[in-house]
């Protein structure tokens, strides 16, 4: 075998890797983008309110039902565990045990 050939299946396996990797390690960040993205979402929604209420377009009564159901929607969001790691991203899930004989 030359070296040639050896340098060129490590880099193919490397690459390999990487491409089977990246999207894994990214999954574990994107849980806590989706938090802060939904949190800016209901902020944004409490603004539209106050902008509402000001032009008129909803009552005292209907800006008070809408604070409170975004209020409720974040405390929502603020109790939601954080996401476990799914078996196929390596976490969680203690091993299998295996059958003595096969199977």
């Amino acid at each position: 075998m030359s070296i040639g050939l050896a340098v060129a299946l490590v880099g193919l396996t490397t690459l390999a890797l990487a491409v089977l990797l990246v999207p894994l390690l990214l999954r574990r960040q994107r849980g806590e983008a989706r938090e802060a993205y939904n949190l800016a979402v209901y902020r944004d929604q409490l603004g539209e309110i106050d902008r509402d209420l000001a032009r008129g377009l909803l009552n005292a009564e209907q800006g008070e039902a809408a604070r409170a159901e975004i209020g409720r929607r974040i405390l929502a969001l603020a109790a939601e565990p954080p996401p476990q790691p799914s078996p196929a991203s390596g976490g969680g899930s203690a091993p299998r045990k295996r059958r003595a004989g096969g199977g």
